[in-house]
């Protein structure tokens, strides 16, 4: 929990600093966003998109990200990383 807490913050200070782009009133989240606040590499993103993992949106040659289907992902990856089922 302390690690949506966290997400929570972050995406909360970003909100004040750029731009926030939606889609039926979801935020979506690029590549830079979404590597800062969960802090992972562009290359697991993109592992992580390609096996299916996190959907994705492209528009104009950028991806995006549902800001409900990260928070789903990092629910279910990290239940499999503490071994929970």
């Amino acid at each position: 929990m302390e690690r949506f807490d966290r997400l929570d913050r972050k995406m909360e200070k970003q909100d004040s600093e750029k731009p926030v782009f939606t889609v039926g009133g979801e935020k979506l989240l690029d590549n830079q966003d979404l590597c800062f606040m969960v802090r992972l590499l562009q290359f697991s993103l993109q592992r992580y998109r390609v096996s299916g993992l996190l959907p994705c949106k492209r528009i104009r040659q950028k991806t995006y990200y549902l800001e409900s289907d990260v928070k789903n992902f990092i629910r279910n990856h990290l239940k499999r990383s503490n071994g929970d089922k």
